[in-house]
């Protein structure tokens, strides 16, 4: 019978983040967050690259997501919502774990002084949200497990997100078996949110003067917008090879 190792050993293995091209998954998802929330004219290429190298590693990348989520500051909500977007870019079912994770978590009490102004729990319900749309993809394919998930966040306190997950349980394949049950669970006056469909921004209608409605006296924002971080433009950045 082998005797247990019961003392500590050290056995040199490969880190399993590093890549063959010298960058770990943390260094590739900064730079899908940079290409994710790219401008200028080659935006689309950089979204599109971005989305390519989100897949390419689909487990580990998500690992690296759901670290980085972990270490942000509770009140960095740009960061927080940015990272929620690259788990959501993810076509993979490994995603779907830390997406329940932010789509189930209690929304936290109002912590903003004037949230008239700037609200917390808008902020947050935001993340959530995105969460839910992102699960709701899963579900628009059929897949049993991100049904059940959206079942579970339709029964959200908060109108928003209980309307997202209708709104994908509605697309799914189960969408009207499932209305009857969706019904009991929605009140009568909220009932309008089975009849809401998503159409493209460019099937949108467009608002010719969105000004002309504001009070008189509107100010428009001119304070520095939020950074995602690792968006920012890169200077020294080592290539791989």
């Amino acid at each position: 019978m082998d005797r247990p190792q019961v003392g500590d050993q050290l056995h040199k293995h490969e880190s399993p983040s590093r890549l063959a091209s010298g960058l770990t998954h943390s260094a590739r998802l900064q730079d899908a967050l940079s290409g994710l929330f790219a401008g200028g004219e080659d935006a689309q290429f950089q979204y599109d690259q971005a989305v390519d190298g989100l897949n390419r590693d689909p487990e580990p990348m998500m690992v690296a997501i759901a670290a980085a989520y972990g270490h942000c500051s509770p009140s960095d909500y740009p960061q927080r919502r940015a990272l929620v977007i690259a788990a959501s870019r993810i076509t993979h079912e490994s995603a779907l774990p830390f997406l329940a994770s932010v789509a189930l978590s209690e929304v936290p009490p109002e912590a903003a002084k004037d949230p008239h102004s700037f609200s917390t729990v808008a902020e947050e319900t935001i993340i959530r949200t995105s969460a839910v749309d992102a699960i709701a993809r899963y579900a628009s394919a059929g897949l049993q497990k991100a049904i059940n998930l959206l079942l579970r966040c339709a029964e959200s306190p908060a109108f928003s997100i209980r309307r997202a997950a209708v709104n994908g349980l509605m697309a799914s394949p189960e969408g009207q078996r499932l209305r009857p049950r969706l019904e009991a669970l929605i009140p009568k006056e909220q009932h309008f949110i089975f009849n809401l469909k998503q159409v493209s921004v460019r099937d949108a209608i467009q608002v010719k003067d969105p000004t002309r409605h504001l009070s008189k006296n509107y100010e428009p924002f001119n304070g520095q917008k939020p950074r995602i971080r690792g968006s920012e433009p890169k200077s020294d950045s080592p290539k791989a090879r």
